[in-house]
């Protein structure tokens, strides 16, 4: 979540979060577009698939 955090604040996007135990939820909306998906959502999505594989521990 720190890694995303850093990057949702040098691009000024700003998601919902939920953080239960070990389960993160996140809602990707865009507030200037009437809180619909946009291609900043997009890329925000593929940047946290890409955090979340940096730090997923491997047995």
């Amino acid at each position: 979540m720190e890694m995303v955090a850093k990057h949702c604040r040098v691009l000024g996007h700003h998601p919902e979060w939920r953080n239960v135990f070990n389960l993160v939820t996140v809602s990707l909306t865009t507030w200037d577009a009437q809180r619909k998906v946009t291609i900043y959502d997009l890329n925000m999505a593929l940047y946290m698939n890409m955090a979340a594989k940096a730090v997923v521990k491997t047995p």
